[in-house]
């Protein structure tokens, strides 16, 4: 794992640092006072492109994962680990979604006032952590880890930060719901990722471009 964080540790730092804050803001300000702060933003603007930005952790951003990896990525054989990472974090943030936490509400049910967003359904149930968040930062360490490019390194993160920020924009989670999905997503493929290295099923002695 040591070998894996320094290959790219750019991009695990800035992953890192971001999740750092998001600690610290949940240290210091209430989930609910974060949710209303962004509900009282007036913007017709940033409402839309929300609304389009978190729909990078859906079926969309898996689709551009996999034609990254399969005309820019190292080997074709990635796309087994993105088959994988893709169903292991999507079944432990289902999973707990479902199980240990599901009597936990979303913003929704305690604040049924939050601003109109056109063409957004809210959901009130099954709040923690955020799937959306989750497969976004399991979509862009796939990329980090697979396409091999330095550039990314320096977006992805705030890329995966900015879906992050546009679930509870949007009204759908509180922030810990985010920063949960978020270490799901990157701990779950990293590890992921490890396997298929150790036992040879990838290579690993690609440099970064």
């Amino acid at each position: 794992m040591i070998a894996l964080f320094r290959r790219y540790q750019v991009y695990y730092l800035l992953c890192f640092s971001i999740v750092l804050v998001g600690l610290l803001v949940l240290l210091t300000i209430d989930k609910g006072d974060i949710v209303l702060f962004f509900n009282g933003v007036d913007s017709a603007v940033l409402d839309s492109i929300f609304f389009y930005v978190t729909k990078l952790g859906e079926l969309i951003g898996g689709i551009f994962v996999f034609v990254l990896v399969y005309f820019f990525g190292f080997e074709k054989k990635y796309l087994l680990v993105c088959i994988a990472s893709i169903l292991i974090t999507s079944l432990a943030a289902q999973g707990l979604k479902n199980t240990i936490y599901k009597s936990e509400r979303r913003p929704e049910y305690s604040y049924n006032d939050l601003k109109y967003i056109e063409g957004l359904e809210r959901h009130k149930q099954n709040s923690f952590p955020s799937g959306h968040t989750t497969a976004v930062f399991t979509f862009i360490t796939l990329i980090a880890l697979g396409v091999r490019k330095s550039v990314f390194q320096w977006i992805l993160p705030f890329l995966g930060a900015a879906v992050g920020i546009s679930r509870v924009y949007l009204g759908q989670h509180y922030f810990n719901d985010v920063v949960a999905g978020a270490v799901l997503g990157l701990l779950l493929t990293s590890i992921v990722h490890l396997v298929f290295m150790k036992y040879n099923w990838i290579s690993s002695d690609e440099e970064l471009d």
